[in-house]
């Protein structure tokens, strides 16, 4: 993608994105489920003193993506000559690299029911199940690099007495044990 640049240009990416399970519980009960498979790519170009942003929807499909990015990156440059400078630009510098990746001891979407029902019977309980691995990354042409990604969960709850109060909790971590 960098390659693709011409003279005097900077590119910004930032990546984010999330794999993750989410189940909402009524009564001690299962009431719904979901998965979320996401990511976003955003596109800062950078050209005499001015700035243009795009992001688009990341894909498995490494080379759809890159045609998307290079097709924003000509859409940008097309745009960026007709804007004002930008008075305000800050240009990114090169600040090294770093790697941080936590890959934790999760529930899979089978485990999680078999862990979680079983202690929440004869329990009103009400809450949100979150679980999965999020993650971000940075990059610039001038030689940034920069990735995180780890792995967590998340039990969002409320206990509900006979008389309908509540007591509310949170119990999360990233090793499941």
């Amino acid at each position: 993608m960098f390659d693709s640049l011409l003279k005097d240009e900077i590119l910004k990416m930032t990546f984010s994105g999330e794999s993750s399970q989410f189940i909402r519980i009524n009564n001690a009960k299962i009431r719904q489920t979901g998965y979320v498979d996401d990511a976003d790519v955003e596109l800062t170009l950078i050209f005499n003193n001015r700035t243009c942003s795009r992001s688009f929807t990341y894909t498995n499909e490494a080379d759809n993506n890159l045609k998307t990015a290079l097709s924003v990156l000509s859409d940008m440059r097309d745009e960026i000559i007709q804007l004002p400078e930008d008075q305000y630009i800050v240009e990114p510098k090169i600040a090294g690299s770093t790697e941080d990746i936590r890959h934790c001891s999760l529930l899979n979407e089978e485990q999680v029911i078999d862990a979680l029902l079983p202690v929440m019977q004869n329990v009103d309980l009400v809450g949100l199940w979150a679980s999965g691995r999020v993650f971000r990354g940075a990059a610039n042409s001038l030689g940034l690099n920069h990735w995180f990604e780890t792995d967590s969960f998340v039990l969002d709850y409320s206990l509900v007495t006979p008389q309908h109060q509540m007591v509310k909790g949170t119990f999360s971590g990233q090793d499941w044990e």
